[in-house]
């Protein structure tokens, strides 16, 4: 039973007014969506306010945006519910708000601890940032591990190399032979040549390699010591991804004589040299480019391609051991090669003990 509560209207007519607990399942529905809807809106506004507020430690909350992307994804049913149902179904409306509300209740704490845990994620993205290595440095790492091993493997150092002061004596080098397409200057444009410099360098990258435009040519090389020169090493990369037509194929290694006593030395000495090395000499008796110095032939080389071994080291003449002669320039002078109209030469080394 309703209790009734009678009262008097201005107009002196008595009225009944209904007790809290006496409304109708449609009014307490929508009494309780009103009050939903405030609660859903303070605590919207609250958190809106907190998380735009600009924090000391970081300009944009990531935390904030997460919280807000929560909140909306949240309230879309309740503002997307279809409009008969208001109508027609007011036990379900007053459900709806029970539990939206109890909903909101329970999930209003958490904001907080969403945008904590939010913040110490971003904290350790900045560590990982701060501490991480870069590709760059990992190649640069790689590669001295690979020069480490290679020079393991050698158990030699290599004095040609650019890092450790060889360096390329262009007087003595073949010039690039590239011109542009074309004489009109405006319609010229000269390509890029790749640089010598890259046969003494230790990056032996695919396609990192001096290009010679011919089957043949030199490479004058001032070492980082004066040396007495024991071994020459060659380098190429795999033949499986690679043109192997465009490897050297024969080359002879010179060295420059710049001092008196020892080219004496070698002029009164007998050298045994092997007979490809003589036959060779018939046709080339000196450098092609020489610049008037004078050279003697320390070994006449030859690359394998079908070799597993793509670092391949020679032995200089041992009669020039013998006679403790020391060399500070080298010519590598490219023979021929595989077959290629170019030729491709990755790297030189070269060996031996300090002057």
């Amino acid at each position: 039973m309703t209790s009734q509560k009678n009262g008097v209207d201005p107009q002196g007519h008595s009225t009944d007014m209904l007790k809290d607990d006496s409304f109708t399942t449609l009014a307490r529905a929508s009494n309780n969506r009103k009050k939903a809807e405030q609660l859903s809106n303070e605590l919207e506004d609250e958190e809106i306010t907190r998380l735009f507020t600009p924090s000391t430690k970081r300009q944009i909350s990531f935390g904030g945006a997460a919280a807000i992307a929560l909140l909306t994804a949240m309230l879309a049913p309740w503002f997307f519910i279809p409009s008969y149902s208001l109508h027609d179904s007011p036990l379900s409306l007053g459900s709806l708000s029970d539990a939206f509300a109890s909903h909101m209740f329970n999930f209003a704490p958490r904001f907080s601890a969403l945008e904590e845990a939010l913040e110490s994620l971003e904290l350790q993205v900045s560590h990982l940032e701060t501490h991480c290595i870069s590709t760059s440095s990992v190649d640069k790492h790689v590669r001295q591990a690979l020069d480490r091993h290679s020079l393991a493997y050698l158990g030699r150092r290599d004095y040609a190399l650019a890092s450790h002061g060889g360096r390329i004596n262009y007087d003595l080098t073949s010039q690039p032979s590239r011109t542009t397409l074309w004489h009109i200057p405006l319609l010229s444009s000269p390509q890029p040549t790749p640089s010598p410099e890259l046969a003494i360098d230790a990056d032996n990258d695919l396609g990192s390699c001096w290009l010679l435009e011919a089957t043949s040519g030199q490479l004058g090389i001032t070492l980082a010591q004066r040396l007495k020169v024991s071994h020459i090493t060659l380098e190429h990369v795999p033949r499986q991804v690679s043109d192997m037509r465009l490897a050297p194929r024969q080359l002879l290694i010179w060295g420059m004589v710049d001092d008196e006593s020892a080219i004496h030395r070698i002029q009164e000495a007998s050298i045994n040299y092997p007979s490809s090395l003589t036959n060779q000499l018939q046709t080339n008796p000196s450098p092609r480019i020489s610049a008037s110095q004078i050279f003697v032939p320390l070994v006449l080389i030859e690359y394998d391609i079908l070799s597993d071994d793509l670092i391949q080291s020679f032995s200089v003449i041992e009669d020039f051991t013998l006679l403790d002669v020391a060399f500070e320039t080298m010519v590598v002078d490219i023979l021929d090669n595989y077959g290629g109209e170019e030729t491709c030469l990755y790297r030189v080394r070269i060996h031996g003990e300090e002057a």
